[in-house]
């Protein structure tokens, strides 16, 4: 990892006037649509199986550590099993892969599968596969001779255009939310219908449950952002209600702290933070237009919140306060994605049109000197070791912090590690 200055006084200054909306600044233009390019000839890299996770002590040894080459089209989604042993990945090709982590081999491949999103069941032995129309499939891993995947259930989970999707954090509720602003909750993997209710009057656009599970919140286009108990989809507080009132900001997303203590939206125009058992707004942080709009996520200790979009820099604030902390540039790219590191020490940062991935060492960010004075390291995809020509889509880490996983636009998945 090679130590830089990159948040000098200039672009600092810059971008605080962006991100806090410091003098007259105008909406990001919506990114022109891009034709996935061609992978190029990819070398042949060794699979290393990792024996320790990527952190604070081991974040100089990233590297390129396996390539997985089965998609012949963008990888849609990714989940690793809990024990770390298996990860499953599907496709717009139609191809469902159940990879080995151990040798990097495929354990079972399944074609034509019309699934967009994945994930590991209850137990690890369970695979859980929804389609854009809200089909969801369960399945069993068999990994006895022939290995396979069979069937074990098969439902509707929502009547019409899904349009968000969210799992319980120990994967037994399923919710559905729709155009008609109602949510549909499955128990999994039994395919039980739990509760049906009319959440909003305009379409529900992010469902997240608390860390718990015992509650879900819900977010709207009619501008409502409201909790509900669960299984019982019985409303427990309303954070913003357009019914008793005129509310001036579209929220877009919503995130729990990990104690779930308190729940950040972002919004058109910076980021709202309530206290979850109250209901009382902690704090707001103003931004330009959608500068925090696209991704919002807690770290895993709890002490961050991050938050990026249609701005070329990553706010970093302190979650108990709202205080700024840090603004990671991406030279001049918008955020598609970030994913911190299971002890919170690390920030993946995925821009897009995704010419390059960025991992942030944020070891200093809680340093008491203003942002611009701030030294902070930062790797890319020249010193991880990930390939010239390429363009990369989406990045994700593993539960236990020992693979870190980018996928290219055409197929190819990029595995790193601090294997040795």
């Amino acid at each position: 990892m090679n130590r830089a200055t990159h948040l000098k006084i200039a672009l600092i200054a810059l971008g605080i006037a962006l991100l806090t909306g410091i003098g007259a600044c105008s909406p990001a233009e919506p990114p022109k649509p891009t034709k996935p390019v061609a992978t190029p000839t990819l070398p042949s890299v060794e699979w290393q199986r990792p024996t320790r996770p990527i952190d604070q002590s081991t974040v100089e040894s990233v590297h390129l550590s396996g390539l997985l080459q089965l998609h012949q089209s963008t990888v849609n989604a990714v989940d690793f099993a809990r024990s770390g042993t298996r990860m499953a990945t599907i496709g717009a090709d139609s191809l469902l892969v159940v990879w080995n982590l151990a040798s990097g081999e495929p354990l079972i491949m399944q074609d034509g599968n019309a699934g967009r999103e994945l994930f590991f069941g209850p137990k690890d032995s369970l695979l859980v596969t929804i389609t854009p129309t809200g089909k969801v499939d369960v399945w069993t891993i068999n990994v006895s001779p022939p290995r396979r995947l069979e069937a074990v259930t098969s439902f509707q989970g929502y009547e019409g255009r899904v349009t968000a999707v969210a799992h319980s954090p120990d994967r037994t509720l399923l919710a559905f939310g729709g155009v008609d602003g109602s949510v549909h909750v499955w128990r999994v993997p039994e395919g039980e219908p739990v509760v049906n209710f009319a959440a909003h009057a305009g379409t529900v656009q992010a469902l997240a449950f608390a860390p718990n599970g015992q509650s879900l919140v819900t977010v709207s286009m009619d501008r409502g952002v409201s909790l509900w108990q669960m299984p019982e989809g019985t409303l427990l507080r309303k954070f913003t209600d357009p019914e008793a009132g005129p509310v001036d900001i579209l929220p877009l997303d919503a995130a729990f702290s990990p104690d779930g203590a308190l729940l950040a939206v972002s919004t058109e125009n910076g980021v709202r933070v309530w206290d979850v058992e109250s209901g009382e707004e902690r704090y707001t942080i103003r931004a330009v237009q959608n500068a925090a709009a696209n991704v919002l996520t807690f770290s895993p200790d709890g002490a961050l919140l991050v938050g990026c979009g249609g701005q070329p820099l990553i706010g970093v604030w302190g979650a108990q306060t709202g205080a700024q902390l840090g603004l990671l540039p991406t030279q001049g790219e918008l955020c598609s994605n970030v994913v911190f590191s299971p002890d919170s020490a690390l920030l993946a940062v995925m821009p897009r049109p995704g010419r390059n991935v960025y991992l942030w060492n944020l070891q200093h960010i809680h340093d008491d000197v203003p942002p611009e004075e701030k030294q902070l390291d930062r790797a890319d995809r020249n010193t991880l070791g990930l390939p010239p020509g390429v363009r990369f889509y989406d990045v994700v880490w593993s539960p236990d912090g020992r693979f870190l996983v980018v996928l290219d636009e055409v197929g190819p998945i990029y595995v790193l590690s601090a294997a040795d």
